[in-house]
């Protein structure tokens, strides 16, 4: 399932804001991939300025959220059901591997695949561990394969039914996941504030818009 998310860029040259409605796929491609680490401006206009997906670029939440990539401060906000930002899963690695029709692809930009980032994270060393889940429970955390290669074949003859996360750590960098409740909402939108953050008054109605319609507060 998807649907529209919004999705922001603050500059780190100019602090400019770069603020789209897009489809929540671009959420990978964007925020999991090494060239936004790398404030790679291509990349954003290749998925946040190159056409509208819509027409709401206001900087507030839409359906499933909103996601902030601040290269200021150096953090990532994000408050949507769609995925997690900073961990790409085996099951859609080996997906991609399976199916070489898909990857190369040419209607397909290659951001969107996973094994194409991931590639790219384990070069550049923003991925360096994998972890292994059994039954929901986290139970064991592990180094990378020695190289790509040794990778693909660990992918391949592992057990679908007993998946793992890659974990994205990029020094000097901080992954904030808010609830998606009033209280994550709140401290969502206070969090950007105190980061030099300064909302329109067109902006400010649609966070008190959002906060209606959010999820009470845990235990309210």
């Amino acid at each position: 399932m998807g649907g529209f998310v919004k999705l922001a860029v603050r500059l780190a040259e100019d602090e400019r804001i770069i603020c789209r409605e897009r489809y929540t796929s671009a959420i990978n491609a964007i925020f999991m991939n090494d060239r936004f680490f790398r404030n790679d401006i291509f990349l954003y206009q290749e998925y946040l300025m190159s056409k509208d997906d819509g027409d709401n670029n206001t900087l507030s939440p839409l359906q499933y959220g909103l996601v902030v990539g601040d290269h200021v401060t150096k953090k990532i906000h994000s408050m949507q059901g769609y995925t997690t930002i900073g961990r790409i899963y085996s099951v859609s690695v080996a997906l991609d591997l399976d199916c070489s029709s898909t990857v190369s692809n040419k209607n397909i930009p290659c951001d969107y695949h996973s094994a194409v980032r991931l590639k790219r994270l384990i070069e550049q060393q923003y991925v360096k561990r994998k972890r292994m889940l059994r039954g929901g429970d986290i139970t064991d955390i592990r180094p990378i394969e020695s190289t790509w290669e040794d990778e693909v074949a660990f992918v391949k003859k592992s057990d679908i039914s007993n998946p793992y996360e890659y974990i994205i750590n990029v020094d000097g960098w901080e992954i904030i996941n808010y609830d998606e409740d009033l209280g994550g909402a709140l401290m969502f939108k206070a969090a950007l504030e105190a980061d030099g953050f300064v909302f329109s008054e067109q902006e400010n109605a649609e966070w008190e818009e959002w906060f209606d319609e959010c999820l009470p507060l845990s235990g309210a």
